[in-house]
């Protein structure tokens, strides 16, 4: 079990305690929800317009791998990707989007993959 995991059982079992933390109070519940906004999830295609931040690249014939958005036309995306030695371009097709590839925000486990079906 992943320690983000064991976190969530053993707070999920104090659900009204409070702790103290810089700025204030903090409870179990708004640590809770914290780690449940951090879970992979695909983002939209507006918002990977504006994404600044390395994604977790999936592509239905080739499976997942880290990349950064190197530049995006009014059709195209092109992203950064790192292969062990070198670093090298991909390019999708926006239409494609969800359809043939898609984007996380962090690296899914295989369940969170299945479980978001493509369009």
């Amino acid at each position: 079990m992943a320690d983000r995991e064991k976190v969530i059982r053993v707070l999920s079992h104090f659900p009204t305690n409070t702790f103290c933390a810089e700025g204030g109070e903090v409870t179990v519940a708004d640590v809770l929800a914290l780690l449940k906004a951090q879970e992979p999830r695909v983002i939209t295609a507006e918002e990977l317009e504006d994404w600044l931040e390395p994604a977790y690249l999936e592509d239905i014939f080739y499976g997942g791998r880290w990349a950064l958005i190197a530049d995006f036309s009014a059709n195209w995306f092109i992203f950064n990707v790192t292969e062990p030695g070198f670093l090298k371009e991909e390019e999708f097709h926006v239409s494609e989007y969800g359809r043939r590839w898609r984007c996380w925000t962090s690296r899914p486990t295989d369940e969170q993959r299945k479980a978001v079906k493509w369009v």
